[in-house]
């Protein structure tokens, strides 16, 4: 008798348990327990009930949450060197250590990390129950689920094989919504009965990688890229965004000539900072990713939230619509952001700049927060480094380091983010006019700076100093400006002209003459053995040489300069 009794027990427990944690899932904030990393605040021997009684680590607060069923993990913000295995126990992150309502969490702010040290296995295994809000790092698997009905939202998974591995999935359907997924070895989604729902899948572009592998369930408004393939045996598919993805953006196995699935898009996303090294995968102004993506009214709430803790549905009229991938691009009226200096669509460049310097005042209206960084984008480069503050003048400043050939137009975006996660964007296309000096000829040394080269700025400079001497007593002008560097007149030397006044020791920039320092930048004209350097015939009192070093010349012959008929200045 028992051995049919004992089952039945447990199959009651069992549903009753899913009963509890699919409420727990959807439902409101349930009996936290809290954790807290710091040294001497947190301790796996409290009870974990309050924030002045934290927990340690996650586990331990797992644990004892699961001894007192139904409960949930509050984490507050910090690094947590550890693995977490959790049944019916959902864990949160993303606080600051003083909430009371679960909704309060700010996980795009308190950067709360789980780092697997290296693990083979799970960074964090799942069993019904719900894992939001944290960065997870450094395993084989970011997050590995067992069983059906789990809910992976608002996480950033990185440097693992494997971001989300699910298995003996059940009939039920896991979420997995509004993630990151990035720099993985092998896939970002593996084999899972779920619905994939606004999620940012960026590979490493590692050999043999998937974006998306074998999904039985919905796969929607997803970006995936960077990886072998982008979607693999996935069937039901739509509104995605598939690009750069090097064997095939999509695929499947019934029909390997499909190449998207339905209402799916590729071309490139316009990321903020698609640089690998220093990654920033939220939407540029102009992505064919906004307002593309697909809603759906009976959709859970974690889809309409984003990864920044926006809400979806910002900018389509009539709506409701929202973009693909794990950021919806959209503007706060509270925050406000305008270039200062220069001002106006048309820059005026010195003929004698190599930089720009720009200058954006950036605010925000929300109470408690202030500006926490502005990015600038030139042409859709990012300016590296970014603007700083600058509390003399209260403006962040970049200084741009300037083309060449310099562009007639360029494209100008910026971007401040407060420290609430609220940004706004100005856009604009300037016109850049070189200016030329009426005085002056530049030389610089041999480089790569563009194709023009009419001595008539820094950016435009001659290469050779005789073609700028030449070129100063045919235009009329009386100075020659000469960069730091070596500059090889060995064929016949330098003839200097009649009026023309040539100035070494100059770096890349300057502007005005006695801003020059030739022991710290010197210009070294090298002669030939048979002649001298440098050669003043037949030369007025408005000729100079001045702030070079000489090198080799025929030493019988005036060796450095030979003089012939002139009054010369040599200094």
């Amino acid at each position: 008798m028992k051995r049919i009794i004992l089952p039945l027990i447990l199959s009651i427990a069992f549903s009753f348990a899913q009963t509890v944690a699919r409420a727990e899932l959807t439902g409101p904030t349930q009996n936290p327990y809290f954790v807290d990393g710091r040294e001497g605040i947190g301790n796996n021997n409290n009870d974990g009930k309050s924030w002045l009684t934290p927990k340690k680590t996650i586990q331990a607060a797992v644990n004892a949450a699961m001894n007192d069923f139904p409960a949930q993990v509050w984490v507050r913000a910090g690094v947590y060197h550890e693995t977490v295995t959790t049944e019916y126990v959902s864990i949160y992150g993303g606080f600051d250590g003083t909430e009371s309502d679960r909704r309060d969490a700010k996980w795009w702010k308190n950067l709360t990390v789980i780092d697997g040290q290296g693990t083979q296995g799970s960074v964090v295994t799942l069993y019904f129950a719900k894992v939001d809000g944290f960065t997870i790092r450094n395993g084989g698997s970011g997050i590995g689920v067992s069983g059906d009905e789990a809910w992976i939202s608002h996480n950033v998974i990185r440097e693992t094989d494997r971001c989300v591995s699910l298995s003996d999935n059940k009939p039920g359907y896991s979420w997995i919504t509004n993630n990151l997924l990035m720099d993985f070895d092998e896939y970002g989604i593996y084999n899972s009965r779920a619905d994939v729902r606004c999620n940012t899948i960026v590979g490493n572009g590692s050999a043999g990688s998937h974006g998306i592998h074998r999904l039985l369930g919905n796969c929607i408004s997803n970006i995936v890229t960077g990886c072998d393939y982008g979607v693999y045996d996935c069937p039901y598919t739509a509104f995605n965004h598939l690009w750069g993805n090097s064997v095939r953006d999509y695929y499947l196995s019934d029909n390997p000539q499909k190449t998207l699935g339905d209402d799916d898009i590729s071309e490139d996303p316009e990321f903020a900072n698609p640089d690998p090294q220093d990654p920033d995968y939220r939407l540029c102004y102009g992505s064919p990713c906004i307002n593309t993506g697909y809603w759906d009214d009976a959709q859970p709430v974690e889809v309409v939230v984003d990864l920044d803790g926006h809400p979806r549905d910002q900018g389509c009229d009539p709506g409701p619509c929202i973009d693909i991938g794990a950021y919806e691009y959209g503007v706060s009226e509270d925050v406000d952001v305008i270039i200062e200096s220069p001002q106006g669509t048309t820059w005026t460049i010195e003929p004698c700049q190599t930089s720009q310097v720009i200058e954006i005042s950036a605010s925000t209206e929300i109470e408690g927060a202030s500006i926490d960084h502005v990015d600038l984008w030139i042409d859709g480069v990012r300016a590296d480094p970014a603007p700083t503050y600058n509390e003399t003048t209260e403006l962040w400043t970049c200084e741009w380091t300037l083309p060449c050939p310099l562009p007639s137009q360029v494209a100008i975006r910026i971007r401040a983010t407060d420290t609430e996660g609220n940004y706004a964007e100005s856009a604009a296309a300037v016109e850049l006019e070189l200016q030329e000096s009426p005085s002056v000829i530049f030389i610089r040394p041999e480089d790569s700076c563009g194709t023009t080269h009419d001595g008539h700025s820094w950016l435009t400079a001659f290469h050779s100093v005789q073609q700028g001497v030449n070129a100063a007593a045919s235009e009329d002008k009386s100075e020659v400006w000469v960069a730091e560097g070596e500059y090889d007149v060995s064929q016949y030397g330098l003839s200097l002209a009649d009026g023309v006044a040539v100035y070494g020791g100059f770096e890349l920039g300057q502007c005005a003459r006695e801003e020059r320092d030739w022991l710290i930048h010197p210009s070294t004209l090298t002669g030939p053995s048979s002649a001298p350097v440098v050669t003043a015939d037949c030369v007025g009192s408005g000729t100079a040489l001045d702030g070079f070093t000489l090198a080799a010349g025929m030493p019988d012959c005036g060796g450095g300069v030979y003089c012939t008929d002139s009054s010369s200045h040599c200094g």
